[in-house]
């Protein structure tokens, strides 16, 4: 049967977006039959909007809540990640393998443009994933600075072009991914990548990533 992961979930206590509390979000999953999600609420402007003049760690803790909540939670195995969005255009990212200490020691990453980022991911064994590229206001970005893209966005409330994202990904040989990007409790298990062993920290969730795993789309039944 194998095990489920959930790659892109916010939580509404930290993405203005999100409708649902953490522990609420560990308690659809594990009802869902999930082994663990990706907590990878937004760190844009949004998120800060009357926050900006806080100091980073003040806006690093905030950020962490949701993740911090969802592991207290128990029953599932949680994961840190993110959807940043930089001040150089509306396009979003997801990455996988992140921190804590990363996010404190490296001061506001939405300053770095996809460029610089992805440069510094490197360096720290991170991976990073266009979210949802083709959906409106979204701008394709040149592949050299991406290690792959979403090619299932499971969010019915937007219009994501799953199958073009899918064709862009391959054309161009860059790594898939697959989320519900989960805000609301109808959006739960519309998404995500089924592994055939259990993963428990980032170093495994990485190596599966890079192992091309099975990507569920929100209409697989299960």
């Amino acid at each position: 049967m194998g095990y489920l992961y959930e790659m892109h979930a916010h939580t509404c206590d930290v993405s203005p977006c999100g409708r649902v509390t953490p522990e609420r979000l560990v308690a659809l999953y594990l009802a869902a039959g999930y082994s663990g999600v990706v907590i990878t609420n937004h760190l844009s402007r949004h998120v800060y909007r009357e926050r900006e003049d806080w100091p980073w760690e003040q806006k690093v803790d905030y950020f962490l809540n949701g993740y911090r909540r969802a592991k207290e939670a128990g029953g599932l195995t949680i994961l840190l990640g993110m959807e940043i969005t930089f001040w150089e255009s509306d396009n979003d990212y997801l990455v996988y393998g992140l921190t804590e200490d990363f996010l404190y020691e490296h001061g506001d990453l939405r300053e770095l443009g996809i460029a610089r980022f992805h440069a510094l991911a490197q360096k720290n064994q991170l991976l990073v994933f266009q979210a949802h590229p083709f959906r409106n206001n979204m701008k394709v970005v040149d592949p050299q600075f991406l290690d792959g893209i979403e090619t299932n966005n499971g969010n019915s409330h937007h219009d994501s072009r799953n199958t073009i994202a899918q064709l862009w990904a391959r054309q161009h040989q860059l790594l898939e991914v697959s989320g519900s990007d989960f805000h609301y409790e109808e959006d739960v298990a519309r998404g995500g990548i089924l592994l055939p062993q259990p993963v428990a920290n980032n170093q495994e969730l990485l190596a599966a990533l890079r192992s091309k795993p099975v990507l569920l789309a929100a209409t697989d039944s299960r």
